[in-house]
Formats: C-alpha cells, structure tokens, sequence
C-alpha cells in the first residue's frame, strides 16, 4: 500500500474542496436566471390571486402568468414618504425587499413601495405586498383593498416557515376568506385592525373600534397572528409610524401618504 506524505494529503483535499467549490458556484450561477423567473411568475401569480383573478384552483403556467399580469394588472413605484407615483422608476428595478415590503432586510431605497392595480377607476382594486414577523419567520402577503382604502376585498399570505396546522394556516383559503369585507381604517383614517385570541368578538377585538375590525384568530398562533395584525396596521400607516421609526429608521412604514392622496369615498 502506498504512504502518502501529510503534504500530499492536504494538497489532494484542498484541490477537491476548490473544485466542488467551483462545480457549486457554476451551478448557481447557471440557475439564477431560472430562479429569479420562478420568482417573479410566483410574486405575479400571487398578485393575480389577490386581485381574484386566479381563483382557488386554478393552475396557470409560467407564460399564462406573466400573460395576465400584463394584461390586467398595472404595477407602479411609489414613495411612502410623500405618497406620489414616481413614473420615471419601474417596479422591476425595486429590490426585492422592497418588492415584499420585507423591512428586516430593507437597506436601499427605504422610501420606495410597489403598488399594483386592477380595474376600472371608479372601482379599482389596490393592490400592496404586507410583511411582519411570525413564530419562525417572516410571513409575506399582498392586501388587495377597495377605493376607499379601508375595506379588504381579498388578502394572500405565505408563512413558509410557520408550523403546518397552526400559524401555517393563514395560507388556507377558508382563513383568508375572513379577510374579505373587514375595515382596516377607522373613521378618522387611521390603521385599525386585530387578529383576535380565539373568535372576533367585543370581548376580544379590544384593540380597534369593533368587529368590523378583527378577524377570529388561529388556534395556537397567537404570534403568528399578532405579526399578521402589525403587518397590516403599520402597512396602511404612514412612512414614519412613532411606532416603527425608532426601530427601523427613516420611511420603514407604509403606504398612508399615498392613500390620503388618492382615497375614493372619503375616510
């Protein structure tokens, strides 16, 4: 059997460890394009879903995706901070934390937002992405809310990381539905909206003005729930809630500049 010196030996591993290294980064890198398309086709499909064009069930491909966002869905940058569209800027040039509205990880132009929508302007959709924290993880959606900005007409949530059958379930159409004609605005135009502990009721909706206001929440998810309830609230604020500057800093709220600008229906 043949000695090899301890030379030999490490010289042998670190030139395997190099060429797996580099086998590894070439695979990546050969997946981004793919990977960054199967992202935008899903952050659009969920869009398309908020909007109630693609209904439960429904099973669309990459091209019939893209083809009806296109075709019915009209995506804008705005600024937070003073609530105007910026018709020079693209939604595709946002970092993808602004895309989610992901404020953990939102470093570079703070005060830029996404915002989709859909129909006809006298009754036209608004379509944002909400972000906030749950047990595990980050919990991402997109609110889809009527001219008046204060009432739901549908909600999409993605927990990839909350525990299946508890905070998971806000995926699941049947909770989501609960979303559906809720008021996340009170008579002044403020944010006002709770997930409950247990059902929605006066007893457990303390924290806004009614039911209206609340949805029943998840059992064995009060976290998750209370993330969901922060999400919403500091989405429909403006872009220096009190309640999140010092924690996050400069335009790290939501949209309530651009609402005030653009509500139908009075507040």
């Amino acid at each position: 059997m043949q000695d090899f010196s301890n030379k030999y030996v490490i010289g042998f591993a670190v030139a395997i460890c190099i060429a797996c290294s580099l086998l590894i980064a070439g695979t990546a890198l050969s997946l981004k394009d793919v990977q960054d398309k199967n992202a935008e086709v899903d952050m659009k499909l969920n869009v398309l879903k908020a909007a109630g064009i693609v209904k439960a069930g429904d099973s669309l491909n990459q091209d019939e995706v893209l083809s009806a966002f296109e075709e019915k869905v009209t995506a804008q940058v705005v600024d937070i901070v003073t609530g105007d569209v910026m018709a020079d800027q693209k939604v595709a040039s946002l970092s993808k934390a602004a895309l989610t509205a992901d404020i953990y990880k939102l470093k570079t132009d703070p005060n830029l937002r996404p915002i989709y929508l859909v129909g006809p302007e006298k009754d036209r959709t608004t379509i944002i992405p909400i972000a906030g924290k749950g047990l595990w993880g980050t919990v991402y959606g997109f609110l889809a809310l009527a001219p008046d900005f204060k009432t739901v007409r549908n909600i999409t949530f993605r927990a990839p990381k909350e525990t299946p059958g508890l905070g998971a379930e806000c995926e699941k159409p049947a909770y989501r539905e609960l979303f559906v004609n809720k008021l996340v605005l009170d008579q002044t135009g403020e944010p006002a909206f709770q997930v409950a502990r247990g059902s929605a009721s006066p007893m457990s909706c303390t924290q806004v003005p009614g039911v209206e206001h609340c949805v029943d929440g998840m059992s064995g998810a009060t976290l998750t729930g209370n993330g969901i309830s922060e999400m919403i609230t500091r989405a429909l604020g403006g872009a220096e809630s009190e309640l999140y500057v010092d924690k996050y800093g400069e335009a790290k709220g939501g949209y309530g500049a651009y609402f005030a600008k653009n509500r139908q229906g009075g507040s």
